[in-house]
């Protein structure tokens, strides 16, 4: 039966499921190429890769799909449009899934800026307060209870809330956060 494996595999490519695939009556059943496959997965991979460019050869298929429907639908009919509208919805959604490098949502995670620890922020906290002198060090005991002056407006290191000594609504209101530059001289 594995001697029908390379046509099972180009069916797949073909844009055949595994379920219509294994219905036929030459082809074996899903639970034999699903066993196949996981025999395949503790001896090395072989079939399992073969199988996964299938499946990505599948969604490109369907993204190639998606061009001939849409030139095909007439726009004068309401329900065509509708139909077509499904059926391309529907391969981009499989081309997404099955080869979701090329076809699938991208999503950035990227992250810009600085990550300030509290040992940071406290440094930066008793370099504020002391005027740079050790005297007065910001230690863990007493960094609740700092506070810190940023632009003429006074921080309070617990809440992050600021005070500008103005009716709340006046300004707006603003939160103070660590990229907020702390300078000694004000």
């Amino acid at each position: 039966m594995r001697a029908k494996w390379p046509r099972i595999l180009a069916l797949i490519a073909e844009g055949s499921s595994l379920r219509a695939i294994c219905k036929r009556e030459d082809m074996p059943s899903r639970e034999l190429v699903r066993r196949w496959l996981a025999e395949d997965r503790e001896a090395g991979g072989e079939l399992i890769a073969q199988y996964a460019r299938a499946r990505q050869w599948q969604g490109e298929d369907a993204a190639d799909e998606v061009i001939t429907i849409a030139d095909a639908a007439d726009p004068d009919s309401p329900a065509a449009v509708n139909k077509a509208r499904l059926q391309v919805d529907t391969r981009k959604w499989i081309a997404s899934k099955l080869y979701p490098r090329v076809y699938g949502d991208r999503i950035d995670v990227g992250v810009s800026g600085s990550i300030t620890s509290h040992l940071e922020v406290g440094g930066m906290l008793a370099h504020a307060i002391t005027g740079g002198s050790a005297a007065g060090a910001v230690t863990p005991q007493t960094l609740g209870t700092a506070r810190v002056t940023v632009d003429d407006e006074r921080v309070d290191d617990d809440t992050h809330d600021v005070d500008t000594g103005e009716d709340e609504g006046a300004h707006g209101g603003r939160e103070a956060d660590a990229g907020d530059v702390l300078d000694p001289a004000t």
